[in-house]
């Protein structure tokens, strides 16, 4: 995983928040008027549901989180008695994309979704489509 961040920024890793058994960063991002905890994960299907109470939970008093990649987890079709709603509503996060972010030809899934505390504005959100029936999502605070 790689995140690009302009050097505007005081960028500080958070390696204690990752999990070993999953690909993802932790970043604790500074500048003089934000104060963010970024997470770039990829959950794979396979991956324990740990994730979601053991991790994001541990990040302390960071008001402002944001999550970003490929979940594996169907946000339109996902329990409400999955462990990450809980960690969702525990931590005010919120879906910034609504749109499918997969299609094949019988099933629309939101599995890459950009969750952010409630605090976090965005001017623009949106998905593009691609031909592979996968979809670029983004968000623009």
């Amino acid at each position: 995983i790689y995140i690009y961040i302009s050097n505007l920024f005081r960028v500080q890793r958070r390696s204690e928040l990752e999990p070993v058994d999953l690909e993802c960063l932790f970043l604790e991002i500074t500048s003089r008027s934000c104060y963010y905890l970024l997470c770039c994960i990829y959950f794979p299907p396979s991956a324990d549901n740990r994730f979601w109470s053991n991790y994001i939970d541990k990040a302390g008093d960071i008001s402002v989180i944001i999550i970003v990649g490929d979940l594996n987890v169907d946000i339109f079709n996902t329990p409400r008695t999955h462990p990450m709603h809980d960690t969702l509503l525990y931590n005010n996060l919120v879906y910034n994309i609504r749109d499918p972010t997969r299609n094949s030809k019988s099933t629309s899934t939101l599995i890459d979704p950009i969750l952010t505390t409630i605090e976090i504005g965005y001017s623009q959100r949106g998905v593009f489509c691609m031909r592979s029936l996968r979809f670029l999502h983004f968000t623009r605070f």
